[in-house]
């Protein structure tokens, strides 16, 4: 007797944490595991509030997305680090969590954590990403000491929508 193949996962939760914040501010997005860098980035922007004023950086175990300006003069990508516009979060991120770092100013410094993957016949939505739990208050884009717009999923998940129609293929 044969056994059925495993269906491939399709979806991935998400638990991105604000680092250095109390109280704590959190989002848990589903997004698809052909997520690359650049759009995670898009994501975070959104699902905290953030107008992509600022640098940003990721790091995942040693591989960094920062560039010496030499790579950015030669447009080279130096062995190891992480290309933002091709590689994909998955299936990098079962190595472990990784560290998002916006504004180096402020160094806000989110980590995001994989959670529950889900196969295609798991999941409930497929008009992902989807914002599906959240806490805290979204931060001042430059500054610690007041909070922002209180969280608000509906909030979060109409601009994930709004993103996902500028970015359908």
């Amino acid at each position: 007797m044969q056994s059925k193949p495993a269906e491939p996962i399709v979806a991935m939760e998400l638990k991105i944490r604000l680092i250095q914040v109390k109280p704590s501010v959190s989002r848990t997005i589903l997004v698809p595991t052909t997520l690359r860098y650049r759009q995670l980035h898009e994501l975070i922007q959104i699902a905290f509030g953030w107008e992509n004023a600022h640098l940003h950086e990721f790091q995942l175990q040693q591989i960094s997305t920062t560039r010496s300006l030499m790579d950015v003069l030669l447009n080279a990508q130096p062995e190891g680090e992480i290309d933002e516009e091709n590689d994909m979060v998955y299936p990098e991120i079962l190595n472990g969590s990784l560290t998002y770092t916006y504004d180096f100013g402020e160094d806000w410094k989110h980590k995001v954590e994989l959670g529950k993957v889900y196969t295609s016949a798991e999941l409930v939505r497929h008009d992902l990403p989807l914002c599906i739990r959240g806490r805290g208050n979204n931060m001042l884009e430059d500054g610690f000491e007041e909070p922002g717009a209180p969280y608000s999923r509906d909030n979060i998940n109409r601009q994930f929508y709004y993103w996902r129609m500028r970015n359908a293929k």
